[in-house]
């Protein structure tokens, strides 16, 4: 962890993950939360070299602490079959993509 103070917000990852950085020093956060794909979908583009390299640079160059946050469609302990699969399958993506991207922590709701 971190011995300064986290503040921050929720902040948007249009154009891409690494943008995110970029929002949060503007609202002089020291903390940022993402979500790592579009929260309303299930599918996902996969993240580039590019794109991770970019948003790492970004975040250690603002020293900024960064948590994810799953997709609001994820549904742990549905009673559905299908969609508890479903949504086991894209959670475990969710922790895939936080750690190509070096993010220790996913908020989720079960």
């Amino acid at each position: 962890m971190t011995d300064k103070i986290l503040l921050g917000a929720h902040v948007s990852i249009e154009g891409g993950v690494h943008k995110s950085i970029g929002r949060g020093m503007q609202l002089g956060c020291t903390a940022i939360q993402i979500f790592t794909k579009n929260a309303t979908q299930w599918k996902s583009r996969p993240l580039t070299e590019d794109v991770i390299e970019e948003f790492k640079d970004r975040r250690d160059s603002a020293d900024m602490y960064v948590v994810a946050h799953d997709s609001y469609l994820i549904n742990l302990g549905s009673p559905e079959d299908g969609l508890w699969k479903r949504s086991i399958l894209a959670f475990i993506q969710e922790l895939e993509r936080a750690e190509q991207l070096d993010i220790t922590y996913v908020v989720m709701h079960p």
